[in-house]
């Protein structure tokens, strides 16, 4: 965590400060796995037209406080188009292959279930959909980003 703002009173001492949570931590994914639904709601739209905004109280390591949870529907699509993107060129390497793929299987088993032909060194692939699916939700995750208040 980094710290972004700190605000002091007229005795000079600290009595707030907000903190960027990085997602990967423990205690901000049991925040989005929470919250994550409910952010992308009209009520919670910001002045620019495409960022949401909750509060969520929150006890971070014994800290209570407050994480605000803003969610970029624009960065969603950014992120998902690349995705998407990938997908297509890692699709359109593998029609142009003639032999199964022996090495770098993990860059194509990420999304697409290899089956290698029992009688000669082809191959066929599909697009493995729930792993999409998985990685599209993960995507809907991303994009938000949080801030702890405490006082």
């Amino acid at each position: 965590m980094t710290s972004v703002e700190r605000g002091y009173n007229r005795d000079g001492n600290c009595d707030s400060f907000i903190m960027g949570m990085p997602a990967y931590l423990k205690e901000s994914e049991q925040v989005l796995l929470a919250h994550a639904g409910n952010v992308e709601k009209y009520g919670n739209k910001l002045n620019d037209r495409h960022i949401y905004c909750i509060s969520v109280n929150a006890t971070i390591y014994g800290v209570p406080g407050r994480v605000l949870l803003y969610y970029d529907s624009w960065n969603h699509l950014y992120l998902s188009g690349d995705m998407f993107n990938h997908i297509n060129r890692l699709k359109a390497e593998l029609t142009a292959l003639k032999r199964y793929p022996k090495s770098k299987l993990g860059r194509y088993k990420t999304y697409f279930v290899l089956t290698k032909h029992e009688q000669d060194s082809g191959f066929d692939f599909i697009v493995d959909e729930e792993k999409v699916e998985e990685m599209i939700k993960q995507q809907t995750v991303k994009p938000l980003s949080l801030l702890l208040r405490v006082q």
